[in-house]
């Protein structure tokens, strides 16, 4: 089953999508998009700060690895709607977080951090668990978001 943690799972969460023939094959075929993390929006996404630069190669690998599903806990954000459905052309779809996670194997659902500090993850820790911290914060001029991943 997926794990999650730290935070209270919201009944319902949203993801907002482009009208696209991708996105609603999403719907169509029952599955979730995850991307790699260079090629969502934020410029910043996945920097964090370490001087090991055996630890920073581990750290880089596990980033590779891990696909990135963006959902938000409010579908009525009017920048959300701008951003991310195709400046209002697109759709939001709402899904039942809890038969998500019924149905979502070795995945893990994690609330987004915001932040004006660069993530320094733990010196030889473990690499995963590294790569989920700095993945899941977010500067915080992007709180707005309300994100869970």
């Amino acid at each position: 089953m997926a794990e999650t943690y730290d935070f209270p799972v919201p009944r319902y969460l949203y993801r907002f999508r482009r009208d696209s023939e991708r996105h609603v094959g999403e719907i169509e075929q029952s599955y979730l998009w995850c991307a790699d993390f260079r090629s969502l929006n934020d410029p910043m996404e996945g920097l964090f700060r370490s001087a090991d630069r055996s630890w920073r190669e581990a750290l880089r690998v596990e980033k590779y690895q891990t696909g990135i599903c963006s959902l938000t806990e409010d579908p009525r954000n009017v920048l959300m709607w701008a951003h991310y459905s195709d400046q209002f052309n697109g759709f939001c779809v709402e899904y039942d977080t809890y038969a998500l996670l019924e149905v979502i194997q070795s995945a893990l659902l994690v609330r987004v951090r915001y932040s004006d500090d660069i993530p320094l993850p733990s010196l030889g820790g473990d690499p995963f668990e590294s790569a989920k911290s700095v993945l899941s914060s977010k500067g915080s001029e992007r709180a707005y978001e309300r994100e869970w991943r």
